[in-house]
């Protein structure tokens, strides 16, 4: 390896006696220190030592979190050794424990070279990874619970089954969690920073064993380690791809699924089709796109709104104007990597209008006793703009034969999208959401009647929610699409096997829940890796996606009727942490700012691509490997080392021809 490496590093470096390539070095070392580049494209040096005892620096893997008081462990990785695929993204870590206050100047890299190959130095990326502060590990209340625990207030908690660090009001524990994409950072004394590196790999590149180098610059000296990528021959699919893994994390973009405030406009401070929020869109879909986050479910309803042609009529007929709904859809078709479209729940239940705090006792004012559909009603005091509100519907009514203004304004809405998705060539790409969770008996009354309205006015659309296994079973005459909690799936095998039709699809659905029992779901308290083996769960069962509602859902759960938290400056205050976002807003900057949990997602599709290839040469190899690692959502492997070396091979029986 050490004599394929010095030829790289001749190959790669310029002639001796260069003046233009020493004044470009010279030039990039300057820019380094002014922090305004990260990369080299000139010689790469030979391996550096570290040039002092000032600080501790060491590589660990993605699947570790790393915490402010972790120290440099006995033994270490000398360099960045990873395995990939083509058209794969393989992050890393590198973990810097200064003796004293200093700065992190850049992290610089060479490009990978293998023999007369080359993957450019652009496709490498750096983030600091910041952390949130909580004062109790993830919980819910049920006092029906016989693993409930009362507290001093009188409230019964269910907690989290082994956290990754436990903590208490008096012992609060920052848990890492959010990507910041600066060229440097300050650091502390005796204070560990994460930086998160991920390495790209085209789908053009040429399999082999490349090679470079990467350089973490400080004021306390440079440290440098030798970058392993061995390529392999197997691509993932592009994310838009319908044979790409399918992640569905409902975004709050325009509107808000269940409350009364944009989630968009509350935080920035910006209106809906100006410049800076068309900026925000730029940075959600970048996010979405490099992390594969593919299936998009939007507001259909506050779209509408948007459109300034859209009207309801005093006798209830509808105008809609799909105009800014096409061009929302269009700015993300074009720029996220989207697999399919969902429109969200038409039929809800009433929400308090705020919506902060709703899972505190004594301030809810939810009501789940009547059906509702949501609908755009006309309003005398201003008949030139809609309003949007939950209505009632009669079911005894509907079943004398009285459609009632509810139905009414449904079935023109669903034969109007019906036309608009044909007129713009969507339609084998979009499916319904009818009523999310339908667990209460007037929704599952409902489910039918609504389904029934859409699949009459838009014949072909799929439809489906998130279900458990009983009530799946109950609406499985009217879905295609289903998203089953996850201990469903294990305790109840046989009961969704017996609803699955061919050609219906089926996915992974985790929210608040599971947290005890020791299962698998993605709290910021979980272990990191949780959601790949939450993958390999998907595979156990035929599931070819994942669902989540939360991932800019920020003007909910907090706290006392506050603004969203400044993360990571405040601290977070939710039962669950981190279930109803997993991306945070940068307002400053106009963008949004990802985290280590939305980069495990995308391990996650990687892993499922990975799996389905391999499956297609060696079934029996891969069954193996997932016996060996999986046995259900709560009996599964913890070393994370083991769990790394099952994803290698797989991609080496993926590669074998």
């Amino acid at each position: 390896m050490e004599r394929l490496r010095e030829k790289t590093r001749e190959k790669n470096s310029l002639p001796k006696g260069h003046g233009k390539g020493k004044r470009m070095l010279a030039l990039f070392l300057a820019g380094a220190i002014a922090g305004s580049v990260s990369i080299w494209t000139g010689p790469v040096p030979a391996r550096a030592a570290p040039a002092s005892e000032a600080a501790q620096v060491w590589i660990s893997d993605w699947r570790q979190q790393v915490f402010q008081s972790d120290s440099c462990p006995d033994q270490v990785r000398t360099s960045v050794d990873l395995v990939t695929g083509r058209n794969d993204t393989e992050p890393f870590q590198v973990n810097v424990r200064p003796a004293e206050d200093g700065t992190i100047i850049c992290v610089a890299f060479s490009n990978l070279v293998c023999e007369e190959h080359v993957i450019p130095v652009e496709n490498i990326s750096y983030s600091y990874v910041d952390y949130i502060k909580a004062p109790y590990n993830s919980r819910y209340t049920d006092e029906t619970d016989p693993d409930a625990v009362k507290d001093q207030d009188g409230i019964w908690w269910v907690h989290i089954s082994d956290p990754v660090r436990k903590t208490s009001p008096d012992r609060m524990v920052g848990f890492p969690e959010i990507l910041s994409e600066h060229q440097s950072r300050v650091v502390k004394k005796n204070m560990t920073q994460p930086v998160w590196i991920k390495i790209h790999v085209p789908e053009w590149a040429v399999p082999g064993m490349y090679l470079g180098q990467m350089e973490v610059r400080t004021s306390f000296g440079t440290y440098s380690f030798d970058i392993n990528l061995d390529v392999k021959d197997v691509t993932i699919p592009d994310s838009a791809s319908q044979e790409a893994f399918s992640i569905e994390l409902w975004s709050q973009l325009v509107g808000n699924f269940d409350t009364e405030v944009d989630v968009i406009t509350d935080a920035y401070g910006v209106e809906v089709d100006s410049p800076e929020w068309w900026a925000i869109m730029e940075s959600f879909a970048r996010v979405m796109k490099e992390n594969r986050l593919n299936v998009m479910t939007v507001n259909q309803t506050d779209l509408l709104l948007q459109g300034k042609q859209t009207r309801v009529n005093p006798d209830g007929s509808v105008v809609f104007d799909w105009s800014f709904f096409n061009k929302f859809v269009a700015f993300f078709r074009e720029r996220a990597g989207i697999q399919r479209f969902a429109c969200g729940p038409v039929a809800k239940y009433k929400t308090n209008p705020k919506n902060y705090n709703n899972d505190i006792q004594g301030e809810e004012i939810n009501d789940y006793s009547k059906p509702y559909v949501e609908v755009l009603s006309y309003h005398p005091d201003n008949p030139l703009v809609p309003k949007k509100e939950l209505l009632e519907v009669d079911l005894n009514a509907y079943e004398a034969g009285t459609e009632g203004p509810a139905l009414s304004y449904l079935r023109q809405y669903a034969g109007s999208l019906h036309q608009n998705l044909v007129s713009q060539g969507l339609s084998s790409i979009w499916y319904h959401h009818i009523i999310d969770e339908p667990g209460k008996r007037t929704q599952a009354a409902l489910y039918p009647v609504v389904e029934g309205i859409i699949s009459r006015e838009c014949p072909g659309m799929p439809t489906g929610d998130a279900f458990t296994a009983w009530t799946a079973e109950e609406e499985s005459p009217y879905s295609e699409v289903y998203s089953i909690m996850e201990y469903s799936l294990d305790e109840l095998p046989d009961k969704v096997a017996g609803f699955l039709n061919p050609g219906d699809r089926l996915q992974v659905y985790t929210s608040s829940l599971p947290l005890k029992d020791n299962y698998l779901n993605r709290m910021i308290d979980h272990p990191t890796w949780h959601m790949e083996m939450l993958g390999w769960f998907c595979y156990k069962h035929g599931a070819t996606g994942y669902l989540h509602w939360g991932m800019n859902q920020w003007n909910t759960w907090t706290k006392d009727y506050l603004p969203y938290p400044d993360y990571p400056r405040e601290v977070m205050w939710d039962n669950a942490l981190g279930d109803g976002s997993c991306v945070y807003p940068d307002k400053e900057n106009l963008k949004i700012r990802s985290s280590i949990r939305v980069e495990a997602l995308r391990e996650t599709s990687e892993l499922l691509s990975i799996l389905w290839a391999a499956e297609k040469k060696h079934p029996e190899e891969v069954r193996g490997i997932l016996n060996s690692l999986l046995r259900s959502g709560n009996d599964y492997e913890t070393d994370i080392e083991k769990i790394r070396q099952a994803r290698e091979q797989l991609i080496g029986l993926a590669a074998e021809s």
